[in-house]
């Protein structure tokens, strides 16, 4: 799709692209939970039941 994105209509991952290249954007901040590859079930509950886990991104982390 596109969007409106500073003054003019561009594609979204245009946009997207754009904030991502851009050194001031965190991304790691938009990570809310982590949890352990055998958890994976609370992990798709959390995004399933975004409202109430507040999860918009999770991450599974490998524990050596």
């Amino acid at each position: 799709g596109t969007a409106i994105y500073e003054g003019s209509e561009k594609s979204i991952f245009d946009a997207a692209m754009d904030l991502v290249s851009r050194e001031d954007l965190l991304l790691g901040d938009l990570v809310t939970h982590r949890f352990k590859l055998e958890d994976y079930r609370k992990a798709f509950a959390a995004l399933e039941n975004r409202l109430s886990s507040k999860a918009l991104k999770v991450l599974f982390q490998h524990v050596v």
